[in-house]
């Protein structure tokens, strides 16, 4: 099962987030135009993945206030894709004929006020990834819909397969 409660905020996750930055940016003056901070480098940047920050509305990132805070989420979520696949790759290579693949499913508490985010911003790259990810699974959305009446919403094989054109 992959998904965290709470963002990894440990020392290889802060380098892994510079790493990011550098790819995504590229420049030093990119990132500070994008973070609107004049002062801001690579090595200063601070990862705030779980932070609410002034001027935004809950569930919606303002960038004029916290592009930095969208950026480390982007960082985090790219860093669970990256070692899906690197796990899934050294599976293969070491036993080509198995299955692989994972739960994938949200990330807990890395919005404002513990705010869950469902689903994932990199799955994108989970798909473009098919020669080693066979499949990925997931829970049953926790909401009404699981009742009688309800609608079902599937966060499983069958989005999956439809997202694809299976």
């Amino acid at each position: 099962e992959w998904h965290s409660f709470g963002p990894d905020v440990s020392v290889p996750m802060q380098e892994y987030f510079k790493r990011w930055l550098m790819d995504t940016y590229k420049t030093q003056e990119a990132l500070r135009t994008s973070w609107k901070d004049a002062s801001v480098t690579f090595d200063t940047a601070e990862f705030h993945p779980e932070c609410y920050r002034p001027g935004d509305d809950i569930s919606m990132r303002d960038p004029r206030f916290s592009q930095n805070t969208t950026d480390s989420q982007m960082a985090y979520q790219q860093s669970n894709v990256d070692a899906i696949i690197r796990l899934c790759r050294a599976a293969k290579n070491t036993m080509p004929n198995i299955l692989c693949g994972s739960f994938y499913s949200y990330i807990i508490r890395t919005g404002g006020n513990t705010m869950t985010i469902g689903g994932h911003l990199c799955v994108d790259t989970i798909y473009n990834n098919r020669d080693v990810i066979d499949f990925l699974a997931g829970p049953f959305c926790y909401s009404d819909n699981r009742k009688s009446d309800g609608v079902p919403m599937q966060r499983t094989l069958l989005e999956s397969h439809r997202l694809n054109g299976l």
